[in-house]
């Protein structure tokens, strides 16, 4: 895979200051039309970069047989002391709207006596139901899902660095 992600053409993209992948098109279209005055701005909002064809190289047979891919875009970087992938914030966020379906949908005795389900169709974000997922639910999530949770929300601090972003000359550019 990271021989692929090496030498396949790279895709450009374009992400937005909190993250979210904007589409390059439009980025591009944006960029070309700012005046000079408007150009700061639009930098200091969206970042232009390119990165690996993950798609690609998902979709070559060798790949993709018996395994499921749960990341099909290639990684962000973000940046809270050391660099981490940002996918780990929309893990987090798929991991507590499970969380929450489960609490609020449970026969489970220990969380329908604590009320773990509040009003808002939420988790309630105590000790003890906490307990109650690491203990009895982690692994049903990780079987499902295919990857481990973080225990908190990390920061979306996204790398505002071109370079740091492509990593072109990694060799193995599927790692951080």
């Amino acid at each position: 895979l990271n021989s692929c992600l090496r030498d396949q053409p790279r895709v450009p993209v374009c992400l937005r200051k909190d993250g979210q992948w904007i589409n390059y098109e439009w980025c591009k279209a944006e960029m070309e039309k700012s005046s000079e005055t408007k150009l700061d701005s639009f930098n200091s909002t969206y970042l232009l970069y390119t990165v690996p064809s993950l798609e690609k190289c998902l979709s070559m047979p060798y790949f993709c047989d018996n395994k499921k891919w749960y990341k099909r875009t290639f990684r962000r970087l973000c940046q809270a002391g050391s660099i981490y992938d940002c996918r780990n914030v929309d893990i987090y966020d798929e991991y507590m709207r499970w969380q929450d379906r489960i609490c609020c949908n449970t026969d489970d005795p220990q969380l329908v006596a604590m009320s773990a389900c509040t009003i808002d169709k939420v988790c309630a974000d105590i000790a003890e139901v906490r307990e109650i997922f690491t203990e009895k639910y982690l692994d049903k999530f990780i079987n499902e899902y295919g990857f481990v949770p973080p225990k908190t929300r990390p920061s979306m601090d996204v790398v505002w660095d071109i370079t740091v972003q492509e990593d072109f000359y990694n060799e193995s550019p599927f790692s951080l």
